[in-house]
């Protein structure tokens, strides 16, 4: 009730009053030891406002202090408890003969440590994570691999790689963003980008290659020493060399014209050109792209 309310406020509002009262009390009388043992007083000749000020200051930074190391001593605390929740069920897990028991109590390991890893992570922690992950894996049959990133370089956020080619002189990447082939050359730390290298669209010998739409290897030994082919959605060719400028070349089209060419792939010298548009797999004999390409199917 509103009654009830007031007087509860009326209540908290004299506990205050009285609380402050006895921290003002207790530093005045603290003032009090220090001037006598002190040999100039004239320091404590403070206003009553700063007076005031500082009863209440004073209490309230202990209370923080103490409140930081509460919480920093009750982390430690529940995690305490949990990680020998999970040593315990570590312990059971090993007494265990039966994989399915095995595999529960392990798991409960886990589930443990999961939970104590939410206030902090310790050496101790993870070495039992990983003996218990390494059980639970064996039990299912699981061998876990090492990822980590292929390029060290940072990559463009808008970069989309449609088309990875691994070749002994370095990682050719085609990005579907801006239809640009990038290279990278393997290094002791990864895979680190050739920034000298030239791979899409542009004029190139009086022709004119639009974006690159797919890529394949060149065989090695090649006369142009392209390591990559290109091609763009009108059927331009792009010979790529690192350390050289690109050469273009146009496909000579089949005798129902191209549709759109979206797939290429180079087998035993072979060039092998895919066009949905009109249903087709083309096929150049021996790389001579200067003659009109066969229907492969």
């Amino acid at each position: 009730s509103t009654t009830q309310s007031v007087a509860d406020g009326a209540a908290g509002s004299g506990i205050g009053q009285s609380i402050t009262n006895a921290f003002l009390k207790l530093y005045l009388g603290l003032v009090s030891f220090l001037k006598s043992i002190l040999p100039d007083s004239g320091i404590f000749r403070l206003p009553p406002s700063t007076m005031a000020f500082t009863a209440i200051a004073v209490p309230l930074t202990i209370v923080a202090v103490a409140a930081v190391v509460y919480f920093q001593r009750g982390r430690e605390a529940q995690y305490n408890i949990h990680f020998t929740a999970a040593q315990e069920a570590g312990q059971i897990a090993e007494t265990k003969t039966d994989p399915q028991e095995q595999r529960l109590s392990w798991e409960a390991t886990l589930l443990h440590l999961n939970n104590a890893e939410i206030y902090m992570s310790t050496d101790e922690s993870q070495e039992l994570r990983l003996q218990a992950q390494g059980v639970v894996d064996t039990l299912d049959v699981i061998e876990r691999l090492d990822f980590r990133p292929a390029i060290i370089d940072q990559l463009d956020e808008t970069t989309q790689i449609i088309r990875l080619i691994v070749r002994d002189d370095g990682l050719y990447m085609l990005n579907g963003t801006d239809g640009v082939v990038g290279r990278a050359v393997l290094t002791d730390e990864g895979y680190l980008l050739d920034t000298t290298f030239q791979c899409g669209p542009g004029p190139y010998g009086g022709f004119i290659v639009g974006s690159l739409v797919d890529i394949a290897a060149m065989p090695p030994g090649n006369d142009l020493k392209a390591t990559i082919l290109g091609i763009d959605a009108n059927g331009n060719l792009l010979h790529c060399i690192p350390g050289e400028i690109p050469v273009a070349t146009p496909l000579e089209p089949p005798d129902i014209n191209w549709g759109s060419p979206t797939k290429i792939t180079v087998d035993d010298n072979d060039l092998y050109v895919l066009d949905p548009q009109t249903n087709a797999v083309w096929i150049y004999r021996g790389m001579d792209v200067s003659q009109a390409p066969r229907l492969f199917f």
